[in-house]
């Protein structure tokens, strides 16, 4: 079923500055749980899926299959093998959706973008990257049923499998995006690499992320581990366990999710081509963990050919046809997951009454769980602007934040609004950009 929810896509759009002889500096997130639980509550459970969709459009998959997960276990449902096979499918053609829209599509610091770094590879023209884009376009399409923001499923399943045409196209076009992604990395793996080395603003912080069974990053579901600044575990489980942790964040340092906190978390990349690659980053920065802002590029990169790897592997073990792609549900109640998604860790809590009505939600999202890590990476960067709030300081805190969500950084600038306060918390001055 088609939906006319509006888009309500977050932004860092608000910088907060403090001056008390040293600039700080910190993000306001629209994207809230308070305001997400108030949008949701009393509206139908089964609409949920359709709703976060639009909550988050630059992971729209990711928060989908969130919410779909979260769904099972509010009733109780066991989704057969192959809508399992299915979701996990349409994650990795998530994953690689984004990725390539975020590297591509956008600029990672005020003054260079993805595309100009990968300068080794003439192949790589722009009709090559936004035909790469539609065809990943297409997988999504063909597995849940919308191209972008999937509507194909729901909680104990799926509500279709691919036929016997679109499976055999389907598993075509995944070899062609596994071909653009290793070029892309050959590419990047020359500019790209110095532009990483050359930028040296770094975070140390925690790193969350989810494991398989034998450690290694994954791109949808497993365990939540967290590791500290050295990479030693200080905690691993499932959601119940992991979520009061992230909800009462006490540490000195920030967390970091999303591609780089990824490599931190794990043994490495899952599959082996992305494994073999990754050794480049670790020659030139160290084994992980690693801090350096830039470097969530270069982990992007790499998962650019992961999630290619294993969409061609998940479709191979697909079959056409609709049976058993759905499972009875059981009595309403509570329910909570997490997935790996795109850019981090996302975890959704619903609570559901007998009658299916949402009576709360709650989506802890990548965006406000790496917050802390902005804020430090912001602070740190325009630390010596104490003589003043100049445009220097200004392309910086761009800079940054291009640094954690590309997207927000496109060729046309992007909103921003800029507040400095002064010691007594009041608004001394203001900046907009553009």
């Amino acid at each position: 079923m088609a939906s006319n929810v509006i888009a309500l896509i977050p932004h860092f759009d608000e910088v907060v500055l403090t001056d008390n002889n040293k600039l700080a500096a910190r993000v306001a997130i629209p994207q809230t749980g308070d305001g997400f639980s108030s949008y949701m509550r009393g509206r139908l459970a089964e609409d949920l899926p359709l709703y976060v969709q639009r909550l988050d459009t630059h992971c729209a998959v990711s928060q989908h299959l969130a919410a779909v997960s979260a769904l099972d276990r509010c009733y109780g449902a066991s989704p057969p093998e192959k809508a399992v096979r299915i979701r996990r499918a349409l994650a990795y053609a998530g994953v690689y959706y984004h990725h390539l829209e975020q590297l591509f599509l956008s600029r990672p610091s005020g003054d260079v973008g993805i595309a100009g770094l990968v300068t080794t590879d003439e192949t790589l023209a722009p009709t090559d990257i936004f035909e790469t884009l539609g065809r990943a376009r297409d997988v999504i399409d063909i597995l849940g049923g919308r191209g972008i923001t999937p509507e194909c499923g729901i909680a104990g399943g799926v509500t279709k499998g691919p036929t016997d045409d679109e499976l055999p196209r389907a598993k075509d076009i995944s070899s062609h995006l596994l071909e653009f992604a290793l070029q892309a990395e050959k590419g990047f793996r020359g500019s790209g690499a110095i532009w990483v080395t050359e930028h040296d603003l770094s975070v140390p912080a925690y790193s969350l992320g989810t494991v398989n069974d034998v450690a290694e990053a994954s791109l949808y579901d497993g365990a939540l581990r967290i590791v500290d600044p050295e990479g030693t575990e200080t905690a691993v489980g499932g959601t119940k366990e992991i979520l009061p942790i992230l909800l009462a964040w006490k540490e000195d340092l920030p967390l970091r999710v999303g591609p780089l906190a990824r490599l931190n978390v794990g043994s490495g990349a899952s599959t082996p081509q992305a494994k073999a690659l990754q050794k480049y980053l670790f020659d030139a920065l160290g084994e992980p963990p690693i801090d350096r802002v830039a470097a969530g590029h270069w982990a992007m990169v790499i998962e650019l050919v992961e999630s290619a790897e294993l969409l061609v592997s998940a479709l191979t073990t697909l079959e056409t046809g609709d049976s058993v792609i759905n499972s009875a549900l059981n009595d309403p109640c509570e329910g909570i997951a997490a997935i790996e998604g795109a850019s981090g860790t996302l975890l959704h809590h619903y609570v559901i009454d007998e009658q299916g009505i949402v009576q709360e939600a709650r989506i802890v999202s990548p965006e406000s769980l790496r917050a802390t890590e902005v804020n430090a990476a912001l602070s740190s960067a325009i630390s010596d602007g104490a003589s003043g709030v100049t445009e220097g300081v200004i392309e910086q805190i761009v800079s940054v934040i291009g640094s954690y969500q590309p997207a927000y950084v496109p060729s046309a600038a992007f909103p921003l609004r800029i507040t400095l306060h002064d010691k007594g918390g009041k608004v001394a001055k203001e900046w907009r950009r553009p």
